[in-house]
């Protein structure tokens, strides 16, 4: 029996209606229902899907960390030339208007990725400094998800491979590769090919429509509300679609996690360079720092940021008011493994709402909506529905992200 997992990237618990999504609802109702999916706190879900393990078990918790002797940039040339012309190009730009100056720098990061492909390089560098890249290097995607060494623990492909099981994961997401399918649409045709042509035991499937739109739209919007409607539509279509090549099929619709609605905005670089600079301290030189668009973290450098560097920035009023700093106890509730280097010597958490702009993947347009605050709000929370053959009705409250991991085990007798 062919089991296959839909990863519907921010799918909100409360997006499941009989109005707005009537076959995800009826798909509920005759399979089983959780009604809420909680990850760890941070960017890193498919290490909780794939090992059934939380932040904390996984030592998971951003996509990109602080290592420089991993990094894959260690040993590219004239990255500190790269960043001194970028910052030259976008001074003699200042005068144009605001959508051409980010066409040209896209249009310049996309250049200078080639170049860094021609190292063997697959980790993105989206905006951050070039001359701080070699500090940095993915974490969950740093080896890709099928090597048996990606992780330290058994994950579902582990275990596949061993009973010597099947699996299609061209479809699927990571940092570090690089899909042959770019659209939603694409990648659920290509499962239908595939199975057409040679039936696996699990497909995996990403489906990034309500990331990508929530983001850009905000999660309570009408816009966002008919890409709702169209992808519940096309949910719908894929399986009675696949049900007539290869009938008896098993699905699981994952909801990772939500996404809540921006309703403030700081400007965080601006507060770092003005708190740097009332002590002294080189930003580059004495502190580095990483700006997630919910997260701040902070690195210090040299003895003096080593000393300086706590006071300055947890006196700041703009992040205490607009967010909380990390603490060993707050690490523990949340799944967080912290203290870690990786992860900063310091790190900021924004209130819900909140959104750091401009941030290293963010630098023109504000996203509307946002998810990676407190996974314990409901808007944060995901949800799952297992349905098709041999699957009956039945309703469960809310679990943990990393159950999704048994429910694979069980649902495939690994």
């Amino acid at each position: 029996m062919t089991t296959i997992l839909l990863l519907l990237d921010a799918f909100r618990c409360s997006y499941l209606t009989e109005e707005t999504t009537p076959f995800l609802y009826k798909c509920a109702k005759e399979g089983e229902y959780y009604v809420g999916v909680e990850q760890s706190l941070g960017f890193c879900e498919r290490s909780e899907i794939l090992t059934g393990l939380s932040g904390d078990e996984t030592g998971f918790f951003t996509a990109i960390g602080f290592n420089p002797p991993s990094s894959p940039f260690s040993k590219v040339p004239w990255l500190r030339f790269l960043n001194v012309f970028e910052r030259a190009v976008l001074f003699f730009l200042n005068f144009l208007p605001s959508n051409l100056i980010a066409r040209v720098h896209k249009k310049l990061r996309y250049f200078v990725s080639c170049y860094f492909k021609k190292f063997g390089i697959m980790m993105p560098a989206y905006f951050i400094p070039y001359s701080w890249l070699s500090y940095f290097t993915l974490t969950e995607d740093r080896i890709d998800h099928r090597n048996p060494n990606a992780f330290q623990f058994p994950t579902i492909i582990t275990l596949l491979e061993k009973a010597g099981r099947t699996y299609f994961y061209d479809t699927f997401t990571a940092l570090n590769f690089q899909s042959p399918f770019r659209l939603d649409g694409e990648r659920l045709d290509a499962v239908v090919n595939d199975i057409k042509e040679s039936s696996k035991d699990l497909y995996l499937v990403y489906i990034d429509a309500l990331d990508v739109y929530g983001h850009c739209y905000g999660p309570d919007s009408l816009e966002f509300r008919e890409v709702l409607q169209q992808l519940d539509r096309d949910l719908k279509q894929f399986t009675e679609l696949l049900e007539s090549v290869a009938p008896g099929n098993r699905y699981l619709f994952l909801g990772d996690h939500g996404m809540v609605t921006v309703t403030n905005r700081i400007d965080a670089e601006k507060e770092i360079s003005r708190l740097l600079h009332s002590v002294g301290l080189r930003k580059g030189y004495d502190v580095i720092y990483f700006l997630d668009s919910t997260m701040i973290r902070f690195w210090a450098l040299t003895d003096k940021a080593r000393s300086l560097l706590t006071n300055t920035i947890t006196s700041s009023e703009i992040f205490n008011e607009n967010g909380s700093w990390m603490d060993k106890q707050t690490a523990k509730s949340n799944h967080v493994s912290w203290p870690d280097r990786r992860y900063g010597d310091h790190l900021w958490i924004a209130n819900p709402g909140v959104l750091v702009f401009p941030d290293f993947f963010h630098r023109y347009s504000p996203c509307k909506g946002m998810h990676g605050y407190d996974p314990k709000l409901p808007e944060s929370r995901g949800m799952c529905i297992h349905w098709g053959e041999g699957i009956y009705p039945s309703v469960h409250p809310v679990i943990p992200l990393t159950k999704i991991f048994n429910l694979l085990k069980i649902n495939m007798n690994l």
